[in-house]
């Protein structure tokens, strides 16, 4: 009677040890992909502030043909920059 009851403490340890190390085992994944997680957040953020946003339609190109032209009163628009103007102007 005595070992049937030593054998099934032993037993009951073992269980007890087995689900203990598994729980373990669970929390630290959950810990590993947490952090996983976190950094890859924070990564992510970093990245996307330094994006610059610039907004130059039209203004380079309108900008250099103004500046080809030397004599002020011989400067005028090309089709291709009234064309830029006006999708500005429009918005489309």
């Amino acid at each position: 009677m005595e070992i049937v009851l030593i054998a099934l403490l032993v037993y009951a340890s073992g269980i007890y040890t087995g689900v203990s190390y598994e729980h373990t085992k669970q929390l630290e994944t959950e810990k590993i992909v947490a952090d996983v997680r976190q950094a890859g957040q924070e990564s992510a953020a970093t990245e996307i502030a330094k994006i610059e946003i610039k907004q130059s339609t039209i203004v380079q190109p309108v900008v250099e043909t103004i500046r080809s032209e030397i004599k002020y009163r011989d400067c005028k628009h090309d089709d291709a920059t009234v064309k830029r103007i006006n999708e500005a102007l429009t918005g489309k």
